[in-house]
């Protein structure tokens, strides 16, 4: 007998390789193209207190624990959270059945809160997503650390997974935390997405 790999095995881990591809990912964060959103929650680990703890540090962004979910027309949700999908810290963006609160994580719809609001029924109209490079001894890792969500008023929406240093007012990679920017010149300010370089 052999001990290589049947065709089912093999057929199974080229799945699985696929899944954590840059080019699946690529092509699930398309899929929010075209969709109009609807709702929008965050998620947020579950205190106990029925506090909300996303804007505590600045009113220039949202700070969440955990993610955000959007839902679209027909009942369609994407989750975007933090997540080790390619490296221990990165964005995860995928579709899920429903949504509910959970033991640990409490469930906010922020809808119709000032920074959101407008781009209630507004279709996404491209997303790009934003690539860095981390090493761990001898491997090099591609992760997704920034995302830009587009639509079609053409506002914008920054998403990263960063961590805020409240002493020096900056952000650092490799977080679990997810940040939420609404404006241009604060997302140049902290240098994410395109103006990393900046």
């Amino acid at each position: 007998m052999g001990g290589g790999l049947g065709a089912t095995s093999l057929g199974f881990l080229k799945q699985i390789i696929k899944m954590f591809s840059k080019e699946d990912y690529n092509n699930r964060i398309l899929s929010l193209t075209n969709k109009k959103l609807i709702r929008v929650y965050y998620l947020q680990l579950d205190y106990k207190d029925n506090q909300p703890y996303w804007n505590n540090f600045s009113q220039e962004f949202d700070y969440l624990d955990y993610g955000l979910v959007l839902e679209f027309e027909n009942k369609t949700f994407f989750e975007i959270i933090w997540d080790s999908e390619f490296y221990q810290f990165g964005l995860s963006c995928k579709q899920i059945d429903n949504l509910l609160d959970s033991n640990n994580t409490k469930v906010w719809d922020v809808t119709f809160n000032d920074s959101w609001k407008d781009l209630n029924s507004l279709k996404i109209t491209d997303v790009k997503v934003f690539w860095e490079k981390a090493s761990e001894g001898n491997r090099e890792f591609d992760y997704p650390q920034d995302l830009e969500l587009i639509f079609e008023n053409d506002k914008r929406i920054y998403l990263s997974a960063s961590a805020y240093i409240k002493e020096e007012d900056k952000f650092v990679d490799y977080s679990d935390e997810v940040v939420v920017i609404f404006n241009r010149e604060i997302a140049k300010k902290y240098k994410f997405c395109s103006f990393r370089n900046y």
